[in-house]
């Protein structure tokens, strides 16, 4: 009896070691194994930003550093040596006036982001120049001083960028030639420029709300819609390469450009148009503008911006649309043009085509007042100037706006994203983020050195990469799918699998202690 009490003591001794030895080494594949294993796989890796260099790129302060600097070299033409002084005293009065005009737009927009920018204008005298270039008239500021017996005038080239002031011997007499420089350079040569980064007035957001997105990329549709079923025909391609073709060579400068064209038939409005008797035809009216586009039913590019953030596109669609002979003529109201602007999106000129009496086929010359107008509208979508009529100019300052402008945006996505990083601490940051980053910093480094240099219409490309390179950045996938999976998600997750391991810890734990007493 006495023996089998001492095994039955012997095997409980053994029971509690094994209890012991069990639990430990639970524990132990717990803290050494599951927790390193766990740690591993779950680890957020965070690529370690510049935050400093990031910092030091703040656009308020490249603007108030002088960082960015845009001048504009103008190439005088003096008749005559004896005039040399007019130069000097020009840019005396450019000066003054321009810093007037500076200061009066800080007052009336204080809020104004390019208010700061280092912009400003140097005369040249073009006969001083050693050996004289032969300067090339389309790529550089030429104005030419003309005595002229009749009233003082000016003229802007529209093939060129070269400009004439007829002066006469009054205003010489009067010592305001300078003066008359200043104001046609200031007033007129470059007053849309100026508007840009200077407004003198409040600034018009609904002129800005019609301009499309400006993207490095853009896709232009050329859409015939038709309201009936029967053959038509447009001869769009010779059209395109007559009409539009020089206006495409200068976009082309500082982005870049593909072009598609389609027919639809069957294109029925969504709506009924009014029929007014008086005119004898069908009325669009205002009203009935802005739903004009059956998105439902025909088959256009409605995305302003690609969905795929590295081609970063910018759509527009152009549409000629023919109605049925049930609602022909249709005419718009309150419109000499038959054609209107949906704004960031496109435009559409309505043809009242008969095929019945005109055939079916649209030829070249057909095409040539749509053409004419759609040229207008894309000029208007683009965001270009209105003056000065010369397109070689108001090409070139909407390349340095947009160059600015790609440097602020990119800037602004840069911060952004720092200041995201800083607020969410578990938010993955891959390499591919750093890298976009780096090559960010670098390019608008390379923008800012063209635009000083006066290489603007490189600079303006430049400056396309460097946004659509900090877009990246901030829209890596792989980021911005973390931002999306918050703690509280976690714990959701978690509470399953940890609730019964802790449990069986615990009592473990419990057993263990008694066992020890």
């Amino acid at each position: 009896m006495q023996n089998n009490k001492s095994s039955l003591l012997k095997d409980t001794k053994q029971n509690i070691n094994i209890r012991i030895k069990t639990y430990l080494s639970f524990v132990f594949t717990i803290l050494f194994i599951g927790t390193p294993i766990w740690l591993l796989t779950t680890s957020i890796y965070r690529a370690v930003l510049p935050i400093d260099q990031i910092s030091k790129y703040n656009f308020q302060n490249l603007l108030t550093h002088n960082n960015i600097s845009i001048n504009i070299p103008i190439y005088i033409n003096l008749p005559s040596s004896d005039m040399d002084s007019l130069l000097s005293n020009s840019q005396t009065i450019i000066n003054n006036d321009l810093a007037s005009l500076i200061k009066n737009s800080q007052l009336t927009n204080p809020n104004h982001i390019y208010n700061h920018l280092n912009w400003s204008i140097t005369l040249k005298n073009l006969k001083s120049q050693h050996p004289i270039p032969q300067i090339d008239k389309k790529n550089n500021y030429i104005l030419n001083l003309k005595y002229t017996d009749a009233n003082e005038s000016y003229f802007i080239s529209p093939f060129s960028k070269e400009s004439t002031i007829y002066y006469t011997d009054n205003i010489v007499a009067t010592n305001y030639v300078a003066d008359f420089i200043s104001k046609f350079i200031l007033n007129h040569l470059l007053e849309s420029e100026i508007d840009y980064y200077f407004p003198q007035k409040k600034q018009d957001d609904q002129k800005q709300d019609t301009i499309a997105i400006h993207a490095p990329n853009y896709h232009l549709s050329f859409s015939l819609l038709y309201g009936d079923g029967d053959d038509l025909n447009w001869d769009i391609q010779n059209a395109f390469d007559t009409y539009l073709k020089p206006l495409f060579n200068h976009l082309s400068s500082f982005t870049n450009l593909t072009v598609n064209s389609q027919i639809q038939f069957y294109s029925q409005l969504s709506f009924e148009p009014t029929f007014d008797l008086s005119k004898n035809a069908y009325i669009l009216k205002q009203s009935d503008i802005a739903t004009f586009i059956n998105h439902d039913d025909w088959n256009l590019d409605n995305s302003l911006i690609s969905s795929n953030s590295q081609s970063h596109t910018s759509f527009i669609n152009l549409i000629l649309y023919i109605p049925s002979k049930t609602y022909s003529p249709l005419l718009i109201q309150n419109s000499t043009s038959n054609s209107f602007i949906i704004p960031q999106y496109g435009a559409v000129k309505i043809l009242n085509w008969n095929t019945t009496q005109n055939g079916p086929n649209l030829s070249k010359l057909d095409l040539l007042p749509v053409m004419e107008i759609f040229t207008s509208h894309i000029i208007t979508l683009f965001g270009l100037p209105k003056l000065p009529k010369s397109p070689y100019i108001r090409f070139d300052i909407l390349t340095r706006f947009l160059s600015i402008q790609n440097i602020f945006k990119s800037i602004n996505n840069l911060s952004s994203l720092m200041n995201l990083s800083q607020s969410l601490k578990n938010i993955a940051i891959p390499d591919k983020t750093l890298y976009h980053v780096q090559q960010t910093l670098n390019l608008i480094d390379k923008t800012i050195s063209y635009l000083n240099n006066g290489n603007w219409s490189i600079g303006c490309k430049t400056s396309n990469e460097a946004l659509v390179q900090s877009d990246s950045a901030f829209f890596e996938k792989e980021m911005v799918q973390q931002v999306y999976f918050p703690e509280e998600h976690k714990f959701a997750v978690y509470s399953p699998l940890l609730g019964p391991a802790l449990t069986i810890l615990f009592i473990g734990l419990i057993r263990v202690l008694q066992d020890f007493r």
